[in-house]
């Protein structure tokens, strides 16, 4: 069994923004108990699989990669910072053609199809720079975030990843299995 996703890379640019707020976050605020996204471990989640064998693996990937043959590259940015209650900090990702939303639905309808549910949340495209671990002493890390602009850095969508995601004690190390490269019209 192997714990998967799949995922849009960031540019190295948007990296670089998400990279130097995580840093300076860190600086001002080092008491908060908060899980810091590792710069290199930067993406953007479209569909959370979780567990799946090497069958399942292989006829999501067979199925998706039909779909992923209908989606033209695209581009996206980073837009404005944002927040999932007071649990993870995160950078909204602005797509004015809605085709992470048109990927993410193809991937909760091909994952279905193989067994796995449904997300019960609306997919909110995001780029997670924390997850907060402890509730008291984060209103003032929430609140600056909030307040806080965001570089609009854009970038080219031309491929969807699927990860592999192995948790250790350093926090979790993520591997390729699989590239699905957009194709171009």
């Amino acid at each position: 069994m192997k714990r998967i996703f799949f995922a849009v890379d960031i540019s190295d640019a948007a990296k670089a923004v998400a990279a130097e707020r995580i840093s300076d976050f860190k600086n001002e605020f080092p008491d908060v108990r908060v899980s810091w996204a590792k710069p290199d471990n930067l993406h953007i989640t479209l569909k959370f699989i979780g567990d799946a064998d090497d069958g399942q693996i292989e006829s999501l990937s067979s199925r998706s990669a039909k779909a992923f043959d209908q989606i033209p590259p695209f581009t996206i940015g980073l837009s404005s910072p944002s927040a999932f209650g007071k649990r993870v900090l995160s950078i909204a990702i602005e797509d004015e053609t809605d085709s992470l939303l048109a990927i993410n639905e193809s991937l909760e309808s091909t994952s279905e199809r193989v067994g796995f549910p449904r997300e019960k949340r609306s997919f909110k495209p995001h780029l997670t720079l924390a997850r907060i671990r402890d509730e008291r002493g984060t209103h003032e890390l929430i609140s600056q975030h909030a307040k806080t602009q965001i570089e609009p850095v854009e970038w080219e969508v031309r491929e969807v990843v699927l990860y592999e995601s192995k948790l250790q004690t350093t926090g979790s190390v993520y591997s390729k299995l699989k590239t699905f490269p957009l194709v171009r019209g």
